[in-house]
């Protein structure tokens, strides 16, 4: 700040004074204030990004799932369902916080995160798998289960690729170095 107000005070003085002017002194101040010295290759890298917005966004979707669960609990506890209100509630409890958690994780890079983002896409997948199988009548299970297929395959696959991508490893601090 010293720098700043000797700057100024130095250009007050002479007859061509812009107020702007000292932008870039500030800019050039600021430069020298990293805060990692290895900032750039730290930075998070786009699928990452991408991965856990889409996690966040299911999550608040499931989280949204179990507000309306607990807002509508007596109408849905007078229908004839195949599953209770109760598991609803708790499995979208479960899978939302669990997400958000999982896509913090994946923001800021924790070593756990990767291998996290892949067991949550395979325990979500086996228990979607499930409650398609025990709860849903055969005429739709029939309809549904080659969908459900070819999104579990190509999910797991885009996922497991994004996680191993030469970019995204250095990011969850995997250590590449091979020892001889």
């Amino acid at each position: 700040m010293i720098r700043i107000h000797n700057w100024i005070t130095a250009r007050s003085d002479s007859s061509e004074y812009n107020h702007l002017d000292f932008l870039p002194y500030i800019g050039s101040i600021m430069k020298d204030k990293v805060a990692h010295p290895d900032a750039r290759n730290h930075s998070r890298p786009k699928m990452i990004v991408f991965l856990a917005i889409l996690v966040l966004a299911f999550s608040l979707f499931q989280l949204f799932s179990f507000s309306q669960i607990i807002t509508h609990w007596k109408i849905l506890s007078d229908l004839s369902l195949s599953s209770e209100p109760v598991f609803l509630a708790g499995y979208s409890l479960v899978w939302g916080c669990t997400g958000v958690i999982i896509s913090f994780g994946l923001w800021t890079g924790k070593p756990w995160a990767r291998i996290g983002c892949i067991f949550y896409w395979l325990l979500f997948s086996v228990c979607s798998w499930t409650r398609l199988i025990w709860f849903i009548e055969p005429s739709t299970l029939q309809t549904r289960w080659p969908v459900k297929l070819a999104l579990t395959i190509i999910g797991l696959g885009t996922l497991i690729g994004v996680l191993n991508l030469k970019s995204t490893r250095p990011y969850f601090g995997r250590n590449e170095v091979k020892i001889p």
